[in-house]
């Protein structure tokens, strides 16, 4: 599985040398593998979790790519994978691992930041407050009573607040462009309605606002709209 567009290759290259196929299906073939072969791959499981928000960034920058979805994370599988773990991003010779190292990869390279390395360093910081609300998300799924009201009650507003506060009458965070910022609180709010905690945005027209948005543009409605309902985490 890990091997899927090299094994893409082998068997239509097969197919080009071993079988007596019209010289123009086989340079039709020979197009399929440059363009494939050409494509960053994604590998993660079939789960939103920390996949996701890196699928939101490249379809919403209109990249082509190959998903190779992961069942069983092996100690084959993880031998290959720097820190052993997922999700795994390869673009040409690019081979890294940790969603936010790829996730700045995707945003650097698809024109998601800001005009400025100041305003660089403080979309950053609004990308670790949906990391924050992830992590609170885990434990509060995870764990007691306890832990569920805190995050409802204190981690949750405490950062839909802050979210709340900083999108502009354009419907962005910084100036009237979408930025890697946007597109990670997009994500962060789809997760929580989709989980059924649209009571945390009562008092957050904007980032509803935000996230109707995003969710109705040409870039993403067409990939929401294909993704699975039945998901898991």
């Amino acid at each position: 599985m890990l091997n899927f567009d090299l094994k893409r290759y082998q068997i239509l290259n097969n197919i080009i040398k071993y079988t007596k196929l019209p010289n123009q299906t086989k340079s039709f073939l020979l197009i399929i593998i440059k363009l494939n072969m050409s494509q960053p791959i994604f590998h993660y499981f079939d789960a939103r979790g920390r996949g996701e928000e890196i699928r939101i960034l490249l379809n919403y920058a209109g990249v082509k790519y190959t998903e190779v979805k992961i069942g069983p994370l092996t100690d084959e599988i993880r031998s290959k994978l720097t820190f052993g773990q997922l999700p795994w991003y390869q673009d040409g010779s690019l081979s890294i691992t940790q969603s936010m190292a790829i996730e700045s990869y995707i945003a650097r390279k698809y024109n998601l930041l800001g005009v400025s390395e100041e305003e660089n360093a403080e979309i950053f910081s609004y990308v670790l407050s949906v990391a924050d609300m992830l992590d609170a998300i885990i434990k509060a799924f995870t764990g007691g009573d306890e832990q569920k009201q805190n995050f409802s009650e204190k981690i949750a507003p405490r950062i839909i607040k802050a979210w709340e506060s900083k999108i502009n009458d354009q419907g962005h965070l910084f100036g009237n462009k979408t930025t890697w910022a946007d597109l990670a609180i997009f994500n962060s709010i789809d997760y929580l309605l989709w989980t059924k905690n649209e009571n945390l945005f009562i008092s957050s027209p904007k980032c509803i606002k935000l996230h109707k948005s995003l969710a109705n543009s040409s870039q993403l409605k067409p990939y929401l709209d294909s993704r699975p309902k039945d998901v898991k985490f």
